[in-house]
């Protein structure tokens, strides 16, 4: 049975659904997609959930975690396939995707290479994108109504409609803030850009 207290993926949709008057699905129809209209809101909700998520919230991101090369080739093989972003202050890195070998690995732009010296000690900060149903409800209620502006826009186009859910869409983002406001550590350090701009030190 479903915790009545979260929001699940389903009823997410049924509420993007209804941003112009779609009856709600079922679950069946969802896993099967049998219906246009379901398979584009599923479709939107997943891109805005990785859009919110990738912005990098404090229920979504860890500091100081630690990379050590491989003992071999000496690259950092990002084996957790939910990280969307890898930032460590004074390094210019970025993700990078190899076909050939399916791994996903960082790359040190400035010196144009995979491989590392050493660990990144306690030096990075991670953003993780996790499942619509594991995030916070005040994530989920942000998303959803995003979602559901943007299905709307897409199927519809109606003024009237987007009017009156971009102000749904505002109240949910005040709401987010607010806890990730207060949830959040109170401290100045746990925040990516002021994490950041801290580690990389004084420039005098």
């Amino acid at each position: 049975m479903a915790d009545p207290s979260t929001t699940t993926e389903i009823q997410a949709v049924n509420t993007i659904l209804s941003a112009i008057g779609e009856l709600p699905t079922t679950a069946t129809v969802l896993a099967n997609g049998t219906s246009a209209d379901v398979v584009m809101a599923k479709q939107i909700l997943d891109e805005v959930n990785r859009e919110v998520q990738a912005e990098g919230w404090h229920f979504n991101t860890d500091y100081k975690v630690t990379f050590t090369p491989d003992g071999s080739t000496k690259h950092i093989v990002l084996t957790d396939g939910n990280i969307v972003r890898v930032t460590v202050a004074g390094r210019d890195l970025t993700i990078r995707y190899d076909s050939g070998t399916t791994e996903r690995r960082l790359y040190d732009k400035e010196e144009n290479t995979y491989e590392f010296e050493s660990p990144l000690t306690e030096e990075a900060v991670v953003v993780y994108l996790f499942e619509f149903f594991g995030i916070p409800e005040a994530a989920k209620r942000y998303i959803t109504i995003r979602s559901a502006r943007l299905f709307q826009d897409r199927m519809v186009g109606s003024a009237n409609h987007h009017k009156f859910t971009e102000r749904d869409e505002f109240k949910a983002l005040l709401d987010l803030k607010e806890y990730e406001g207060s949830t959040a550590a109170p401290n100045i350090f746990q925040s990516l850009g002021t994490y950041n701009i801290i580690k990389r030190g004084s420039v005098l």
